[in-house]
C-alpha cells in the first residue's frame, strides 16, 4: 500500500529556519532609511514649534517693554504725554537695543512683569531675563530661542509729497548655531522688520 504524506502535518521549513541574512539586511536598511528621513523632520518640527512659541513670548515681553518705557517717561518727564522710545531704548548709558533680554540692562523690564509670569525660553526653560539667555559675544547666538532687541530706520513710500522716516523696534529670535529665525537679521531693514514688532516712532519729516 503506497505511503500517503499528510502535507498539513509537515513542518514549515521557513518558520524553522527564520529570516535569511538577505531579508534581515533588507529590514535593517528600511529601518535605517526611516530613521534618516523621519527623525530629522520630527526634530525640525519640534524646533519650529518652540521657535514659534518664542515668537509669542517676544510679543509678551514687547508689551512689558512699552509699559516700562511709559513708566520711565512718567518718572523722568512727568509733564509730557508722549513717550520718546529712543530716549529709553537707545540711551547711551543703558541701551536695550543691541542686547539680549538676558542682559542686566533688561532688569527694569523684568520688574514690570510678575516673576511667576515671566516668559521662559522654550529651549532651556529659563526666564528670558536670566543670564542663561544672554550671549553678548555672539550675534546671532549659538543658543536657540534667545531674544535680541534691534532697531532700524525705515522710510515708507512717499504719499502726498511728504517723506517720513520712522525707527522700528523689533525682537529677533536666534535659531541657534549663529542663525536667525524666519528671515530675521540685524543688518538690513527688511531683516529687522521681519522680527517681532515692538513699536515705532517718527524721527524726521
Amino acid at each position: 500500500m503506497p505511503l500517503k504524506l499528510n502535507h498539513d502535518n509537515q513542518p514549515n521549513c521557513r518558520s524553522a529556519q527564520g529570516f535569511s541574512l538577505l531579508e534581515l539586511m533588507l529590514v535593517i536598511t528600511v529601518i535605517g532609511l526611516l530613521f534618516t528621513v523621519i527623525l530629522p523632520r520630527m526634530r525640525s518640527g519640534a524646533n519650529n514649534a518652540k521657535l514659534n512659541l518664542a515668537r509669542q513670548q517676544a510679543t509678551e515681553i514687547g508689551i512689558a517693554v512699552m509699559r516700562w518705557v511709559n513708566n520711565e517717561n512718567s518718572r523722568y518727564r512727568p509733564n509730557t504725554s508722549s513717550s520718546d522710545l529712543g530716549r529709553f531704548l537707545m540711551a547711551p548709558s543703558r541701551p536695550l537695543v543691541g542686547h539680549y533680554t538676558g542682559s542686566p540692562l533688561f532688569k527694569g523690564v523684568a520688574r514690570v512683569m510678575a516673576p511667576a509670569q515671566a516668559p521662559r525660553n522654550p529651549f532651556n526653560r529659563k526666564s528670558y531675563f536670566a543670564a542663561e539667555n544672554d550671549d553678548p559675544a555672539h550675534i546671532p547666538s549659538r543658543q536657540p530661542g534667545l531674544l535680541y532687541l534691534a532697531s532700524t530706520l525705515y522710510s515708507p513710500p512717499i504719499i502726498g509729497g511728504h517723506k517720513n522716516t520712522y525707527r522700528y523696534y523689533c525682537f529677533l529670535i536666534s535659531r541657534g548655531q549663529q542663525q536667525w529665525f524666519a528671515n530675521m537679521n540685524n543688518r538690513t531693514v527688511t531683516g529687522v522688520r521681519n522680527g517681532v514688532y515692538i513699536g515705532q516712532e517718527r524721527v524726521s519729516q
